[in-house]
């Protein structure tokens, strides 16, 4: 389980890159919001893409900006490993769905 630092501005991040109910589902789900509890056991496979997806993209946010924006660079490196930790999550999520497999490409966005 990550540090709620790391929860939080990863959910934080997804949210700058979608819109709507999962939106607001990410930011009513923060640390200082609920507690930090996120349920995603009944989410849609194009819910989880989305997700994926948002993520992919903050993920390439993180790495242009680099560890000289953070106020302690040091921590950058595990950040990075705890955000790529759950782009596998999302994705071994969508694998297990062969319907959304045969609909859609997988692929990651490249930075």
């Amino acid at each position: 389980m990550p540090a709620g630092w790391v929860y939080d501005n990863a959910l934080k991040g997804m949210a700058e890159h979608v819109d709507g109910e999962l939106k607001e589902c990410l930011l009513t789900s923060l640390t200082d919001v609920n507690g930090g509890y996120l349920n995603m056991q009944t989410a849609s496979a194009d819910e989880i893409h989305t997700l994926r997806m948002a993520l992919q993209t903050h993920i390439c946010s993180v790495m242009e900006a680099g560890p000289s924006t953070w106020y302690q660079p040091e921590f950058f490196d595990g950040y990075l490993r705890q955000l790529r930790e759950l782009e596998v999550m999302l994705a071994t999520r969508l694998s297990e769905s062969s319907a959304y497999l045969s609909e859609r490409s997988l692929g990651a966005i490249g930075c």
